[in-house]
């Protein structure tokens, strides 16, 4: 079989790319909502929600072409590889604040893992978005590129969706939604 006729799902590098990408995409769009959520229940402050994704966002916007560009110049496989760690080191080192520390962390610690987080992604997302011309051959690059952006858009929708199976067990010592406000919201 030619290599343009092969089956992208044959190359081993892709699923090894399909299943990182799965788990990143759905455990960032959970870790927004959960983080949204818990501002919330801490500070019940809209502002507070407000500032504390402003301080994700940020550093994202101020990085990203850094990001791109030394994606550019080293091994992409690495970059991720290393931001994903450091993600996983920055959410464990705040839920062992939580699980440990007594009282809720105070908004200044949110708002700084929030922006360590927002830092890094700026340098996984640009290395992510171009690894798919090294993990496959040229001639899969568009179809292997199409189910990475399906299965992205995907998690997307199931990352707030496991947040919110998630939230009302871990977090609030019961297993019902987080209730909408109890004051009508003005028009």
């Amino acid at each position: 079989m030619p290599q343009s006729e092969a089956s992208v799902f044959r190359v081993r590098n892709f699923w090894i790319l399909l299943i990182g990408t799965l788990f990143s995409v759905i455990g960032d769009n959970a870790y927004f909502t959960i983080l949204g959520w818990f501002v919330l229940n801490v500070t019940g402050s809209q502002l507070a929600l407000g500032t504390t994704m402003t301080f994700a966002a940020i550093p994202r916007i101020v990085f990203m072409l850094v990001g791109g560009a030394i994606a550019d110049r080293v091994s992409r496989k690495l970059i991720m590889s290393i931001s994903l760690s450091m993600r996983a080191v920055i959410l464990v080192l705040f839920a062992l604040r939580l699980i440990t520390g007594g009282a809720h962390p105070s908004l200044w610690m949110i708002e700084t893992m929030a922006t360590l987080f927002g830092a890094i992604d700026s340098f996984y997302y640009p290395a992510s978005g171009s690894i798919i011309q090294v993990a496959v051959a040229e001639p899969l690059v568009s179809r292997a590129t199409s189910i990475l952006q399906t299965v992205q858009q995907s998690s997307t929708i199931l990352g707030p969706l496991l947040a919110a199976a998630y939230w009302p067990c871990a977090v609030m010592d019961s297993c019902t939604p987080p209730s909408a406000p109890s004051s009508p919201v003005p028009r």
